[in-house]
């Protein structure tokens, strides 16, 4: 079965921007959920991709964004976090590396069952390691394994 519709998480993000292009010029339908819908508007004038705003951590809303979609795509991840667990860059985020890194890839599986995603691909990183040092690779290393571990050859 050709996949046809995409759901981006952490579409607008640096990575995403250029996955979202890219589908866009294949012929898939993307939905890019944002935060701030301002912050993708220049996915907005790409042919296929829908950009909403919502909230991902919340799972009703997560469930309700993958309705229709046949492949999700999880690029979410922040590369530091104040000593209060928020995002330096942006203190509307939510949460720290758990809440980023952990937690929103087991809510991305439990709402990819679901709502019967077929396929999922989750963007770990570069020396992600249970055993790291740093605080961002475990919280990688976690999020991967979960991911992996869900027990579905088509998502990876």
């Amino acid at each position: 079965m050709a996949i046809k519709t995409v759901c981006v998480l952490g579409g607008g993000g640096f990575v995403g921007h250029h996955l979202v292009t890219l589908l866009a010029s294949r012929g898939f339908r993307v939905r890019v959920p944002a935060r701030r819908r301002e912050d993708a508007k220049d996915l907005l004038v790409l042919p296929g991709v829908e950009v909403l705003e919502a909230d991902i951590h919340d799972p009703a809303t997560l469930r309700s964004l993958l309705d229709g979609m046949e492949a999700v795509v999880n690029l979410v991840g922040i590369l530091h976090e104040t000593a209060s667990g928020a995002a330096e860059s942006d203190k509307t985020r939510r949460g720290g590396f758990r809440q980023a890194h952990v937690e929103l890839p087991r809510k991305v599986v439990a709402a990819c069952r679901e709502a019967g995603v077929g396929r999922l691909l989750h963007m770990s990183a570069l020396g992600a390691d249970a055993h790291s040092q740093s605080a961002y690779q475990r919280s990688k290393a976690e999020g991967e394994s979960l991911v992996l571990g869900a027990g579905d050859d088509s998502w990876r």
